[in-house]
């Protein structure tokens, strides 16, 4: 029997994952133009500068959060904790993808 995707822990995981895109993007705007987007003036204080050590924070929190909303698309919210190590790891199947479309690239 296939398994069944728990779709409200791949929903709460992207939402993680598009709220630290978001900052991100406010963050760079802020920086680009020396305004706080709208919406922001309270979500942001004056240590929200872009540099690359908050490049690299934010993306990999959201790249943490993206690969557990495939690596625990079958868990209950309940159940995420569980082989955190194991659902942190990069999904094989997507490395498998980006080593064939590197290979047709090369072709």
């Amino acid at each position: 029997m296939k398994k069944e995707i728990c779709w409200e822990t791949v929903e709460f995981l992207l939402h993680e994952a598009i709220e630290n895109l978001e900052r991100l993007n406010a963050m760079l705007y802020l920086a680009r133009t020396g305004e706080v987007p709208k919406g922001w003036k309270r979500r942001l204080d004056g240590s929200d500068r872009i540099n690359e050590a908050a490049l690299e924070q934010t993306l990999s929190q959201a790249y943490r959060n993206l690969n557990f909303a495939w690596n625990a698309r079958f868990c209950q919210p309940s159940e995420m904790d569980r082989d955190f190590a194991k659902k942190g790891r990069f999904p094989r199947v997507f490395v498998r993808q980006f080593n064939a479309s590197e290979s047709v690239e090369e072709g």
